[in-house]
Parts: structure tokens; C-alpha cells; sequence
């Protein structure tokens, strides 16, 4: 019993103090055990911020790597398109456009003309292609 007695005494002493350095935390200038937090009164002065003066000197290089390699010339002319012959040509936005094939090239370029320009187009990527003879 007298050594529960000597052990819950100092015990109970030091809880009660630290408690009390706790409650006192709100009012303290400085941050104290466990508090994590500051309250900073009066002004705070940044003016000595340090003036950086960064700039790029020098070339810029820049690369564009793992690019694949496309060869339209390889390609034959699609075998279905006639020069001379008209077309009601569907694009994949939707949009219709009558176009006159004048020349053929490879990989599905055609001169065309249609009712406002001569132009060259790639047949390849259109939704569909109506032959209009």
C-alpha cells in the first residue's frame, strides 16, 4: 500500500502540472509541449525577401523522340477512284463535299475541283465516297 502511495502521488502531481502547462498554452508567447501552433501578434516584417533574377541563357533545345515514321508514297492509289470521274465525298465531321477528280497520286491524295476551288485531298480518310457518274 505504501508503494501504490509513493508511485500515485508523484503521479498524480505530474499530470496535474502538465495539465496546467497545457491550459496556459492559449496565453504563452511561445509555443509549448504539444502545441503545434503558434499565435503571431504585433507585425510581421517580409521585406528582406531575397530578389532572384533568373534567366534563360543560351540555346533551347528541344527533341521529339519515338516519332513514328509514315510513308505515303509507298502507298498505291485507291484502286476504286477514277480520274475524270465525280464523287459525293462524306467526310468524318459529317460535312459533304462534291468534288471532280483531276489526278490521282499514292496513298489516296487526289487533285480535285469542286464548285469553289482545286484543291488536293486525301480520299483515305473520308467516312465515304459515293461515285456520282
Amino acid at each position: 500500500m505504501k508503494l501504490c502511495m509513493t508511485v500515485a502521488i508523484p503521479l498524480a502531481a505530474a499530470a496535474l502540472l502538465w495539465t496546467a502547462a497545457e491550459a496556459q498554452q492559449e496565453v504563452r508567447p511561445t509555443p509549448g509541449p504539444g502545441s503545434g501552433m503558434t499565435r503571431v501578434t504585433g507585425t510581421v516584417d517580409v521585406g528582406n525577401v531575397p530578389e532572384v533574377l533568373a534567366a534563360q541563357r543560351g540555346d533551347w533545345k528541344m527533341a521529339i523522340n519515338n516519332t513514328p515514321t509514315v510513308t505515303v508514297g509507298s502507298m498505291p492509289p485507291l484502286p476504286f477512284i477514277g480520274v475524270g470521274a465525280r464523287y459525293l465525298v462524306t467526310w468524318p465531321d459529317g460535312t459533304s463535299q462534291r468534288l471532280t477528280v483531276t489526278a490521282s497520286g499514292p496513298g489516296g491524295w487526289v487533285k480535285a475541283s469542286s464548285d469553289t476551288a482545286e484543291l488536293w485531298v486525301n480520299l483515305s480518310a473520308a467516312r465515304s465516297i459515293e461515285s456520282r457518274r
